[in-house]
């Protein structure tokens, strides 16, 4: 039975945690096993972190989605914005298979989630502080799997 990744990036607000958007992933193992230590057999990547469960300040539309999902949504986890970047240097580090959910080469550039955080790569969030909204405060992806 495969494993599917359920993924959404949330954004810090005025304290808050917001739902920004749904991240489009491909079922890739080496990905997995690198966020979470998901189906990550014997010579697999070192996991960026074991899974950590929902966060306890979770969107209410994250966990909207998380609650759909029942027993078989498992292990809930998610990954700080460092961390994210760390699992963007394994990419361009590796040599792997495309893992991301744009399916034309040319599209948004895999290793930024196939996602723009308010039009632009969520790669520059601290290094270009000045291209997204002053307020925002913090990014990070909350997923789990199911088979």
């Amino acid at each position: 039975m495969g494993c599917d990744i359920h993924a959404h990036l949330e954004v810090k607000i005025g304290g808050e945690w917001h739902y920004f958007s749904p991240v489009e992933m491909w079922q890739s193992y080496t990905t997995f096993a690198k966020m979470a230590n998901v189906r990550n057999w014997d010579e697999g990547p070192t996991p960026i972190s074991k899974p950590k469960g929902l966060p306890q300040d979770i969107s209410f539309m994250t966990k909207y989605h998380s609650d759909n999902y029942g027993v078989d949504g498992h292990p809930h986890s998610w990954l700080g914005y460092d961390e994210l970047i760390e699992l963007l240097e394994f990419f361009e580090s590796e040599d792997l298979e495309k893992p991301w959910g744009s399916h034309h080469e040319d599209d948004l550039k895999w290793a930024d989630f196939g996602v723009w955080l308010f039009g632009n790569p969520i790669s520059g969030f601290k290094k270009y502080p000045g291209d997204y909204p002053a307020d925002l405060e913090d990014v990070r992806m909350v997923f789990w799997f199911d088979n």
